[in-house]
């Protein structure tokens, strides 16, 4: 080999040498960035959902604040506490006995309150009386203070009197 074809070789060579360190070098650096990037995508969309998670919750707030705080009032006024609960049986006596009604009242259980659902007390309720004295008993028991819900209703008829077993769910929170 001539002279001349050992130095274009050797100038070959570095050119190919350096040619190729920079591919590899670009090929590093670009999936490197295309990394960055998608990081920086992603960051973008998790930051597009809060910022529409936070304008959520200012409307919420803003509807909690005008509208829903006086719903609360009335609930808390129309839903005791567990501990509100027990004076329910001592509430209904006075007006069973300004009506001459026989009543008995038990609490036949309890399911807690969750951070979604109030918590209710089951009870039975046996009362005895004339049918008039039952029913306005009956109509001022569904404008009590607490809500109560009437699972199941039983009518019976004992000599001149009437009798009424139910059994329901008295809620609390």
């Amino acid at each position: 080999m001539t002279n001349f074809l050992k130095r274009l070789f050797f100038q070959i060579s570095i050119f190919l040498l350096i040619a190729g360190a920079g591919i590899i070098g670009l090929l590093f650096f670009g999936s490197s960035i295309k990394n960055y990037v998608n990081k920086i995508y992603l960051t973008r969309q998790e930051i597009a959902l809060r910022s529409s998670e936070l304008a959520s919750l200012a409307i919420l707030k803003s509807q909690y604040n005008s509208q829903a705080k006086d719903y609360l009032n009335i609930l808390e006024q129309k839903i005791p506490t567990r501990d509100q609960m027990i004076e329910l049986p001592k509430n209904l006596k006075p007006l069973a006995d300004h009506l001459n009604l026989e009543m008995s009242f038990t609490f036949t259980g309890e399911t807690s309150p969750s951070t979604t659902s109030f918590g209710f007390a089951n009870f039975s309720l046996n009362v005895k009386g004339t049918g008039d004295s039952l029913n306005q008993f009956f109509q001022e028991l569904t404008k009590s203070q607490p809500l109560i819900i009437f699972d199941n209703l039983n009518f019976d008829r004992l000599n001149e009197q009437e009798q009424i077993l139910v059994h329901g769910r008295a809620f609390f929170r």
